[in-house]
């Protein structure tokens, strides 16, 4: 399912200054496709898999894209670390305020929006891990 959940992107719409905006993907024709597809799968009663070579989480696409995009539509996702090891989305969205936002953790109030953090910490790892097209002129 390359074309519908790969990091590379052909949509130019999806780039911002160059950089694939995951949140622009979540709106694309192919994205949404893709996740018809994974849905009606889960609804037949398969269970459904994506690979990646990169041994930290934090640094695929799979796990701030893709998964990020089914953890908020519902789905119950666990990532296999190192063979028989798991995380769940939960624990890589906790790594991901720990890595962009530890600081502010801490000196959080009860008054203060954690969802709001977390799409900050995913986008400021979008930035770091997402496909960059050079050679383009973007605005």
């Amino acid at each position: 399912m390359g074309k519908e959940f790969g990091a590379r992107r052909n949509e130019s719409d999806v780039y911002d200054d160059g950089v694939v905006d995951f949140n622009r993907v979540f709106q694309s024709k192919l994205f949404l496709e893709g996740v018809k597809r994974v849905e009606e799968g889960l609804q037949d009663g398969y269970t459904i898999s994506f690979l990646c070579s990169e041994k930290d989480p934090l640094d695929c696409h799979r796990t701030i894209m893709i998964s990020q995009y089914f953890s908020k539509i519902g789905l119950k996702i666990c990532h296999i670390i190192e063979g028989s090891k798991m995380k769940t989305q939960r624990d890589i969205e906790d790594e991901l305020l720990q890595k962009h936002f530890k600081k502010e953790i801490g000196q959080r109030s009860l008054f203060d929006d954690m969802n709001d953090l977390i799409s900050k910490a995913y986008k400021k790892q979008n930035i770091l891990i997402g496909y960059k097209k050079e050679g383009e002129d973007y605005d």
